[in-house]
């Protein structure tokens, strides 16, 4: 567990995702149809505030190889990643994933950003590898990676 200085980031059950991903990430959708398949499958993380233990922030990081990797490396997938609007910009989603690598310790963590989070992703070290995609109910993203030895 980590602490900023409202919050404390522990693991969390994908159920207690499903709030903050719907209205954050998705709200033209049921939370049924936020749901995934292989949901249980995943490290969740949330940033949790220390006075009302609301989880302001979510992150899912997937054991699951880049589309196309050979090599074989520790991968993880950063997804559902959301902060609650008021929160954003205060360094909450970057405890998230600088404490899922820190715990993984994987060689190459990778996503499908969305256009407005390329830039938090590039702060991290992410490298956008690809063109705008549109992924079909999600909208335009680009696939950024983050290798150990970039």
């Amino acid at each position: 567990m980590i602490s900023g200085q409202n919050y404390l980031i522990s693991r969390i059950s994908f159920e207690q995702t499903y709030d903050l991903r719907h209205r954050i990430m998705n709200p033209e959708k049921s939370i049924n149809q936020i749901k995934r398949q292989d949901d249980e499958k995943a490290l969740y993380l949330g940033a949790i505030r220390f006075k009302t233990k609301h989880i302001i922030g979510i992150a899912s990081f997937f054991n699951e190889k880049l589309p196309n990797q050979s090599e074989d490396q520790r991968t993880y997938r950063i997804r559902g990643m959301a902060v609650e609007e008021k929160y954003q910009k205060n360094g909450i989603g970057k405890a998230l994933v600088l404490h899922a690598m820190n715990h993984l310790q994987a060689n190459v963590y990778w996503c499908n950003s969305r256009i407005n989070a390329v830039y938090f992703y590039k702060r991290l070290g992410f490298k956008k590898i690809s063109n705008k995609i549109n992924i079909i109910g999600f909208g335009e993203r680009y696939l950024m990676v983050k290798k150990d030895n970039f």
